[in-house]
Protein backbone atom coordinates (compact mmCIF):
# COMPACT_ATOMS: atom_id res chain seq x y z
CA UNK A 1 0.00 0.00 0.00
CA UNK A 2 2.79 2.32 0.86
CA UNK A 3 4.39 1.32 -3.04
CA UNK A 4 0.89 2.92 -4.14
CA UNK A 5 0.72 5.61 -2.10
CA UNK A 6 4.03 6.85 -3.68
CA UNK A 7 3.25 5.81 -6.96
CA UNK A 8 -0.04 7.99 -6.84
CA UNK A 9 1.71 10.96 -5.24
CA UNK A 10 4.34 11.32 -7.98
CA UNK A 11 2.06 10.80 -10.78
CA UNK A 12 -0.70 13.29 -9.90
CA UNK A 13 2.08 15.47 -7.84
CA UNK A 14 0.16 15.24 -4.91
CA UNK A 15 1.57 15.62 -1.04
CA UNK A 16 2.11 12.22 -0.19
CA UNK A 17 0.60 12.84 3.03
CA UNK A 18 -2.69 13.88 1.50
CA UNK A 19 -2.71 10.62 -0.08
CA UNK A 20 -2.09 8.78 3.21
CA UNK A 21 -4.77 10.30 4.69
CA UNK A 22 -7.41 9.40 1.73
CA UNK A 23 -5.93 5.38 1.94
CA UNK A 24 -7.24 5.32 5.22
CA UNK A 25 -10.14 4.02 6.44
CA UNK A 26 -12.90 6.70 7.69
CA UNK A 27 -12.89 5.37 10.98
CA UNK A 28 -9.23 5.84 11.16
CA UNK A 29 -9.02 9.32 9.76
CA UNK A 30 -12.21 9.92 12.44
CA UNK A 31 -9.74 8.89 15.37
CA UNK A 32 -11.84 6.14 15.73
CA UNK A 33 -10.76 2.48 16.37
CA UNK A 34 -10.98 -0.52 13.97
CA UNK A 35 -13.03 -3.37 15.30
CA UNK A 36 -11.66 -6.35 12.75
CA UNK A 37 -13.21 -9.22 15.05
CA UNK A 38 -16.49 -8.39 13.86
CA UNK A 39 -18.29 -11.13 11.89
CA UNK A 40 -21.28 -11.36 9.98
CA UNK A 41 -23.47 -14.38 9.51
CA UNK A 42 -26.53 -14.76 6.89
CA UNK A 43 -29.49 -17.34 7.75
CA UNK A 44 -29.81 -19.14 3.67
CA UNK A 45 -32.78 -21.18 3.21
CA UNK A 46 -32.07 -25.07 3.04
CA UNK A 47 -30.41 -26.14 -0.23
CA UNK A 48 -31.29 -29.49 -1.27
CA UNK A 49 -29.01 -31.89 -3.60
CA UNK A 50 -30.80 -30.46 -6.79
CA UNK A 51 -30.40 -27.01 -6.58
CA UNK A 52 -26.40 -27.90 -7.74
CA UNK A 53 -25.16 -28.68 -11.18
CA UNK A 54 -24.33 -32.25 -11.88
CA UNK A 55 -20.37 -31.50 -11.78
CA UNK A 56 -20.55 -29.53 -8.25
CA UNK A 57 -19.03 -32.33 -6.02
CA UNK A 58 -17.50 -30.02 -3.46
CA UNK A 59 -20.42 -27.77 -2.94
CA UNK A 60 -22.04 -31.06 -2.73
CA UNK A 61 -19.96 -32.26 0.04
CA UNK A 62 -19.88 -28.54 2.18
Amino acid sequence: MLKLAHWLARYYHYPLGDVLAVMLPTLVRQGKPLDLLITHWRILPQVSDDDFRANAKKQKQL
